[in-house]
């Protein structure tokens, strides 16, 4: 399926906006891992759920493909730039399926992390 323009859901892949700029500095890193069934990082006894950028995508064989076609998996130490946001104020990054599907992997509360540079492998 081609992946649509408002953000969608590519299994566990949440995804936002094709037009989702955004310049927010904060970093996520962790262990990319499921959140209760959404991809994201987990670490420090903490689990964040991941607002993937546009293009970033699930593959069968289990991986996230990102845009430029680099890969990774689940165990993988992953960082990315972007910022943390209530799900609250991620109803205006996504459309309602994006928004209750994090509400799930969120448990109905907590932060989710707006992707917003290139996930890259953590240095170090």
């Amino acid at each position: 399926a081609e992946p649509d323009p408002a953000g969608g859901v590519d299994g566990p892949l949440v995804y936002g906006s094709q037009s989702d700029g955004g310049g927010e500095e904060a970093l996520a890193e962790g262990v990319l891992a499921m959140v209760n069934g959404c991809l994201g990082v987990s670490g420090d006894g903490a689990s964040t759920v991941f607002l993937w950028s546009f293009g970033y995508r699930w593959s069968p064989a289990g991986e996230v493909v990102s845009p430029d076609g680099s890969t990774f998996r689940l165990g993988d130490r992953i960082q990315a730039g972007g910022g943390f946001h209530s799900l609250d104020s991620v109803g205006r990054f996504a459309n309602p399926l994006v928004v209750d599907q994090l509400a799930a992997c969120t448990e109905g509360g907590g932060e989710v992390f707006i992707v917003q540079s290139p996930v890259e492998l953590a240095q170090g």
